[in-house]
């Protein structure tokens, strides 16, 4: 079986570590979204995708992007190269949010991206639920880092 997963890069000032998109996200960003979403169903074995092109404008869903210093793609001195390692969605599900799907690229993961990340959302989504099934790994760090 082959199988190749794609850690796009884009172009923008200084190196943010969560990019947020939403309905008026430009469609390349939404795009990666949706791959990393065919990730995730791939690697939990679902049926059907989290996320994907029918959902682009649909408000209910604010997604995001992990990025991280693409520092050996890196030219000169202003110029801020960001690969894209992961994503996820966040879904309005009655008066709470709640985290419906994560994905890090394998060689991204225990990096504590999701860690310092949290804080982030908290901030824009205040308290929200996690969505089930819960992995092994994701339960731990709920156990750490999410207040029920």
């Amino acid at each position: 079986m082959s199988y190749c997963i794609d850690a796009p890069t884009l172009e923008m000032p200084g190196y943010p570590t969560v990019l947020f998109i939403d309905r008026s996200s430009d469609k390349p960003l939404k795009d990666h979204l949706a791959v990393f979403a065919k990730y995730f169903k791939k690697e939990m074995r679902f049926d059907s995708l989290q996320f994907d092109e029918s959902m682009y404008d649909n408000e209910d869903f604010v997604g995001f992007l992990f990025l991280q210093r693409a520092m050996d793609l890196v030219v000169h001195v202003d110029h801020y190269p960001n690969r894209v390692v992961g994503g996820g969605v966040f879904a309005r599900r009655g008066v709470i949010d709640e985290l419906d799907w994560v994905w890090l690229h394998p060689f991204s993961r225990n990096r504590r991206l999701l860690r310092k990340s949290w804080p982030t959302f908290t901030k824009r989504f205040g308290q929200f639920s996690v969505a089930e099934p819960i992995s092994a790994h994701m339960s731990v760090f709920l156990k750490k880092h999410h207040a029920k």
